[in-house]
């Protein structure tokens, strides 16, 4: 890794292209052949790109992506499923602690006290080695590892970024509540980079007619956590920018 200074760029990483798509547009970034986006905020250099669902893809992702670009921070966005009652769609968590369901490792962002304009950090985010998409699912996890919120990268982002010495800093949407539940088959018509399976999804809607409208509501909340997600993002990448 190249020594980081004042032209280092900051990091803004995701699992999905849904997650950090309306903050390209937002922010102007173009994309390179490598599928990695690049811009400017306020005089300072961005650089964002996907990951890829879960902690394998999400870790080897970053390693690469902070090797190559040495960012002076990096920003980890996305949707989350909530763990605790009383978070509901659109609620924006900033752990204070991140934890991975995985290893119990735990990561506390180095950038907390520098996201003026973002909800204050607080609370915990687990991040799972598999989807949590029953009410079961998400009581146990809550049990186990006393969390508000549960992801599948965020913990893999924190141990690439402390590892090689980044500072950073984690932003979830809640896009299902604690008592939500989502149909394992709802996972297969995307891939691990979230594109659509479009015949997939014409298959599974044919089979299982009833199902529409629960897919429906799930596509509305993603919508609505992007939306917030992608506003509390921007507060964050404009203090992120101002900082020296």
């Amino acid at each position: 890794m190249t020594a980081r200074d004042g032209t280092a760029p900051l990091l803004v990483v995701a699992a999905l292209a849904i997650e950090l798509a309306p903050l390209v547009r937002r922010l102007g970034l173009a994309r390179d052949a490598a599928g990695t986006w690049h811009g400017a905020r306020r005089g300072a250099r961005i650089v964002a790109a996907t990951t890829g669902i879960g902690l394998a893809r999400a870790r080897a992702t970053t390693d690469a992506l902070l090797r190559a670009h040495a960012p002076r921070a990096a920003l980890a966005i996305g949707i989350a499923g909530a763990l605790r009652r009383g978070l509901a769609v659109g609620d924006v968590v900033v752990p204070a602690d991140v934890v991975d369901g995985a290893s119990g490792a735990r990561f506390q962002p180095m950038l907390a006290q520098t996201a003026l304009g973002a909800p204050r950090p607080s609370g915990r985010l687990v991040s799972a080695p598999a989807a949590a998409l029953t009410r079961a699912d998400k009581a146990e996890l809550r049990r186990r590892h006393e969390a508000d919120a549960v992801d599948m990268e965020s913990a893999a982002i924190a141990d690439a970024c402390e590892r090689a010495g980044v500072p950073w800093l984690c932003a979830r949407s809640i896009s299902d509540d604690a008592d939500s539940e989502i149909a394992a088959e709802a996972l297969l018509l995307t891939d691990a980079e979230g594109r659509p399976r479009i015949g997939a999804a014409l298959r599974h809607v044919l089979r299982h007619p009833a199902s529409v409208p629960a897919l429906v509501r799930l596509g509305r909340d993603t919508r609505t956590a992007v939306a917030r997600l992608t506003k509390v993002s921007i507060a964050i990448v404009d203090a992120l920018c101002e900082r020296p």
